[in-house]
């Protein structure tokens, strides 16, 4: 079983984003648009899992006539589009088994325009209760997923996506309602695909809230549960927007404990 970092090309971002200011919802925001500086460039990331039931993408990156949000920067290339990065490794959106989405952030879901044709799209009951209507209007409708399985690690839920459960799906709310991180179950450690949990392992280390997340205190519980499964499996965290990630991934370079 593979994983493979798919970039679809990158994003500056305000410095108050990446690293909130404040606790409050309303004074990270207006910190974040008040200021007028950007970090450099952060790959906008999906993830292929090559699974022997089929391959699994996670998360389907932005699209080239993306528009800038005041908060955000972006720089897509149609080379670097979902279809394209998938057709590099051999693949058609049809040869899919499954799309799983980690949120419904535009950056994260944008690319399910290059996907249509009856690929499965998932993604948490909690994050569809709020977010169906942005699918629709992107030409797809997506599957309910439960986190019903109980307790994995350090999760209170999860719900296993392999029939061989080597491919979990656990709750990391807080950034985006809904929020959900995938484990891969590797020999002696574990994958965590983790979504916004964190634009950066050192940010999750600090346990440093960023600019946007809905729920300062949920998303800082989601942080501490990844630090204590870690401390449980040697796991190998990749943010969506970390530019180490890709290194650590085929390092497999687990977070210190």
């Amino acid at each position: 079983m593979k994983i493979q970092a798919l970039s679809t090309g990158s994003v500056r971002i305000k410095t108050a984003m990446a690293r909130g200011r404040g606790k409050a919802l309303p004074l990270r925001l207006t910190r974040t648009l008040l200021d007028r500086r950007f970090t450099g460039e952060l790959p906008i990331h999906a993830w292929l899992i090559e699974h022997p039931q089929g391959p699994i993408l996670v998360d389907t990156g932005e699209l080239s006539d993306t528009s800038d949000p005041p908060f955000a920067r972006f720089a897509v290339a149609r080379e670097q589009e979902i279809d394209r990065q998938l057709a590099r490794h051999g693949l058609a959106p049809a040869d899919l088994a499954q799309v799983v989405l980690t949120h419904l952030h535009g950056d994260h879901i944008n690319g399910l325009a290059r996907l249509r044709g009856g690929v499965p799209v998932l993604a948490s009951s909690e994050a569809l209760r709020g977010g169906a209507r942005a699918l629709r209007r992107r030409g797809v409708t997506a599957r309910s997923l439960s986190l019903a399985d109980g307790p994995f690690g350090a999760f209170a839920r999860s719900a296993a996506l392999t029939a061989d459960g080597s491919v979990i799906a656990v709750p990391i709310p807080g950034h985006a309602r809904g929020q959900i991180a995938l484990v891969v179950v590797e020999e002696d450690h574990h994958v965590l695909i983790a979504g916004d949990s964190a634009y950066a392992q050192q940010q999750l280390l600090d346990l440093h809230l960023d600019g946007v997340s809905l729920s300062a205190r949920a998303a800082i519980e989601s942080m501490r549960t990844i630090l204590e499964h870690a401390a449980l499996h040697p796991t190998v965290f990749l943010p969506s927007h970390d530019p180490a990630s890709q290194a650590r991934l085929a390092a497999r370079e687990p977070l210190p404990s």
